[in-house]
């Protein structure tokens, strides 16, 4: 690779994923969902009910992003909402038989992407690149929680008081 920004691996890594959500828009262009739209459908699939904000952590993804983007899905009946039973601000997410229906026929549009994403390199180094990833960010990312996160862009709401987490969350 002969680019004057290969000493930055911030730089690479940033237009990787640029050519990555250009490949997942096009394959799933048929299917009319966007890589995140995806990520969500798939999410509230595996985790039947989960409310909006637990969607936000496994998706890694702002709530407010994730509330936009509950409401264009909500908006097509591909999720359904319902307000939770035993905190009343929560808002629970599932899954309609229309977004299992397009679930389904967006995955192999994503395994396409991926595949795209993926052939130049020969099948070892794409289980190591994969694995490379996966080390980085965990190194990164610390606990799941959150918890006790020092990088500064991590956003930890255990450290700020019950009475600043509702102010900050509009509540």
């Amino acid at each position: 690779m002969s680019t004057p920004n290969r000493p930055y691996p911030g730089f690479l890594i940033r237009r990787l994923q640029q050519v990555s959500v250009s490949l997942f828009l096009h394959h799933l262009r048929p299917v009319a969902l966007t890589p995140l739209q995806f990520t969500l459908l798939r999410l509230a699939a595996d985790h039947a009910g989960t409310d909006q904000i637990s969607l936000a952590v496994q998706a890694m993804l702002d709530p407010s992003t994730v509330k936009d983007v509950v409401n264009r899905l909500e908006a097509r009946g591909l999720l359904t909402r319902r307000t939770g039973a035993r905190d009343r601000r929560t808002r629970s997410v599932t899954l309609t038989a229309k977004g299992t229906q397009l679930l389904a026929a967006a995955k192999p549009q994503v395994s396409r992407a991926q595949r795209e994403l993926l052939a130049p390199l020969g099948h070892a180094d794409q289980v190591r690149l994969l694995d490379l990833m996966a080390r980085l960010l965990a190194a990164h990312e610390g606990p799941a929680d959150g918890a006790t996160a020092k990088t500064p862009w991590r956003r930890v709401a255990a450290a700020r008081p019950p009475s600043s987490r509702r102010a900050a969350h509009g509540r």
